[in-house]
């Protein structure tokens, strides 16, 4: 055990390592004992009340927090604090969201990750939101019946001690349930079996997005560990004492989207695209790593005191399963009472860090006054929205309003443009209508019915089935006496029609009236495709022969004409350098070569 000086008026944050307290603070401590009134929660303890009967001075004092001139207010979670490292916290992010929406806070003796993992404070990295799943084991199972030291509510046990003077005179000191058995008193714990356990190891695994980390742990922390400032840890971060620690990364999952491969593949998302099977690869090969490292590291596991692992539930099949050395209904298996960032070493050390170290906390108090202020600013943010949605609403009248006929038509023509025929069938049953009933509203459609309009909009299969299965009527003409034939966007969708002729013969209906061409064959339209297209490409080769017999005559006059600037140039030139000497000669010639270089050059 270290030994810390009476005479200190406070002691570091790094003797609060809770498997190596100081022995004179360990006798000090009291469990809280909660009194629940109507104006607020009264904690208290027996020794401090017969500390006040018999007038007992207590010499020496404990401040386990440096002075104030080095901590600072945080006005969202109403706290004292030291350093910015309180704002990167789980409990700062959800009390300043509270804040914002006009809610209560709360104080970190209440706070509990699992109670707000569904709001937007968590700040885990790459892990997703549903990491907390069902209930967790060892954590909840402590009930308020038994004893009063037991708050179901909260993620730690809470203690008093006389010690705390000062600035801490009317705070407690909390510890993680999750190291506590819940059968024994936490006080009784943490004088004997908690420091006998100095020399166990435990182990913490994470996981998530891809991204793998573990470590066993040892309860013995390093010796005479110096800060070192380069390092985003804290001190006692530092002088956690790694054993064994194993940290590797697959790419798993798509950048900015979220969720791993084989999600998105149950989902019926089923990508098949490079990046998709190098995801779906690495997802097998991480599921084979992380098991070859746990059976390497069984003998280690075997011996822990305690595993925390912090994974969703796809992950956390493949740590703990029946074929591992960690079996699902081990009682050293617990999650993490808080959310983490990405898996790597550093987060172990914090994560270990943030679980074997007590806490300075405010009493857990109920304070009427604040409570009424915030249900005040609550109802004033919520009737400015209500007012905000009844501007910007229009006000309702009879054309806004819909007839279901026009809904069930909408719904007829979303069904049409994707083509799915016993949905259809089952919608004309469900409704009782018929495939020949006009589209509403009238104004719109113009006495169209569903075959009108999948011929107009060229919904080729639509037309098909429309008229051989579910024997749509093509004789019915519009307000303006077209019929369904005569509206078809293209030849492709008069081909649709033709074949619908072909199918159900000429006895089905008078296809002259109709508008319908000749009965077609799948293979008349197919050989009649195939003979447009021949004559395409012949007219295209016929196209650019022309062209090219343009091109041919157009090189040939170019050709006469540079023949007959030749010509002139030359004689130009001749009567240039009449009267020249033979240097200046020479110099004009050079000069014209070279021009004539600079101008074959831009070409």
């Amino acid at each position: 055990m270290s030994e810390t000086k009476a005479s200190s008026s406070y002691i570091k944050k790094e003797n609060l390592y809770i498997f190596d307290l100081n022995r004179n603070f360990l006798n000090s401590l009291e469990s809280a004992k909660i009194h629940n009134n109507n104006d607020n929660s009264i904690i208290e303890s027996d020794e401090s009340k017969l500390q006040e009967e018999n007038g007992h001075k207590i010499e020496e004092e404990f401040n386990p927090v440096e002075p104030k001139l080095d901590i600072n207010f945080c006005s969202s979670c109403k706290i004292e604090i030291q350093g910015r490292e309180h704002f990167k916290t789980d409990l700062h992010n959800y009390n300043l969201k509270k804040n914002l929406n006009g809610e209560n806070i709360m104080d970190e003796s209440h706070f509990n990750v699992e109670n707000v993992v569904d709001s937007d404070a968590s700040i885990s990295g790459s892990d997703s939101e549903n990491d907390y799943d069902g209930e967790e084991e060892g954590l909840d199972t402590i009930s308020e019946e038994s004893d009063e030291y037991k708050i179901n509510n909260s993620p730690f046990f809470l203690f008093t001690s006389h010690l705390l003077k000062d600035d801490n005179e009317n705070k407690l000191l909390a510890g993680y349930k999750c190291l506590f058995n819940s059968s024994d008193d936490p006080v009784y714990q943490l004088k004997t079996n908690i420091p006998n356990s100095v020399g166990d190891k435990s182990a913490i695994i994470m996981i998530g997005g891809g991204h793998f980390a573990a470590a066993i742990i040892s309860h013995t922390r390093l010796k005479n560990q110096t800060f070192n400032k380069k390092l985003p840890l804290s001190l006692n971060a530092q002088q956690v004492n790694l054993l064994k620690q194993k940290t590797f990364h697959r790419y798993t999952t798509r950048r900015k989207q979220g969720g791993s491969q084989s999600a998105n593949d149950q989902a019926g998302g089923n990508a098949h695209s490079a990046g998709a099977s190098i995801r779906r690869y690495n997802e097998q090969a991480l599921d084979k790593e992380v098991r070859e490292l746990i059976e390497s590291w069984k003998n280690d596991l075997s011996e822990c005191k305690y595993i925390f692992v912090k994974a969703n539930v796809t992950n956390k099949k493949i740590i703990v399963n029946n074929d591992s050395c960690i079996k699902p209904k081990d009682p050293r298996v617990m999650k993490l009472p808080f959310n983490t960032k990405r898996p790597t070493t550093s987060e172990l050390k914090r994560s270990w860090a943030e679980l074997s170290y007590l806490k300075i906390v405010d009493k857990p108090t109920d304070n009427i006054e604040f409570l009424k202020e915030k249900e005040r600013k609550q109802k004033e943010l919520q009737s400015l929205k209500n007012s905000k949605q009844k501007q910007s609403s229009p006000v309702p009248n009879k054309e806004n309003v819909k007839d279901p006929d026009y809904l069930k038509s909408e719904e007829l023509i979303a069904l049409l443009k994707k083509s799915k025929v016993p949905a259809i069938i089952l919608f004309l049953k469900k409704n009782k209508i018929s495939i020949n009933d006009p589209l509403k509203p009238e104004t719109k459609f113009q006495s169209m019915t569903a075959l009108h309009y999948a011929s107009q909009q060229g919904f080729k299969q639509g037309v098909l089935s429309l008229l051989t299965n579910l024997k749509a009527d093509p004789l019915i003409e519009t307000n303006f006496g077209m019929t369904a034939a005569q509206l078809a966007k293209d030849d492709i969708i008069k081909q649709q029609f033709q074949l619908a002729r072909y199918k159900l013969g000429e006895s089905y209906t008078d296809w002259e009236r109709a508008k319908v061409g000749e009965p077609l064959s799948k293979d008349d339209i197919i050989e009649k495709d195939m003979k447009e297209k021949e004559e395409e490409g012949q007219e295209v080769e016929r196209a650019m022969e022309a062209q090219l017999e343009k091109l041919r005559l157009q090189k040939e006059e170019a050709r006469k004409n540079d023949k007959k600037v030749g010509t002139l140039n030359n004689n130009t030139e001749a009567s240039t350098m009449e009267g020249m000497t033979d240097l200046q000669k020479r110099a004009y010639m050079r000069e014209v070569r070279a021009r004539a270089a600079e101008a074959r050059m831009k070409k």
